[in-house]
């Protein structure tokens, strides 16, 4: 998976104005994992299931501690979806 950068404005509660938040985050390569269950005959797909599987799992694990960061304070927000 590739990292990604995510970036978008957001109040800060603590710096009391609109600032720029960051937040890291990861990008399935899906363009990738299709011709590999292609070249491989639908094989891929068992590992491609594991994969998504593990990513959805770790995913509500690593939730707090990748939370949206004020680029002028450094004060963390943690959005739930």
């Amino acid at each position: 998976m590739a990292s990604v950068l995510l970036e978008e404005m957001m109040s800060c509660e603590q710096c009391g104005h609109d600032t720029l938040y960051r937040k890291n985050a990861k990008k399935m390569s899906w363009i990738l994992h299709i011709i590999l269950s292609v070249v491989t005959m639908g094989g891929w797909l068992v590992i491609w299931g594991i994969l998504f599987l593990w990513h959805i799992i770790n995913k509500t694990g690593t939730a707090l501690t990748n939370s949206w960061t004020c680029s002028a304070c450094g004060n963390k927000k943690l959005i739930a979806l």
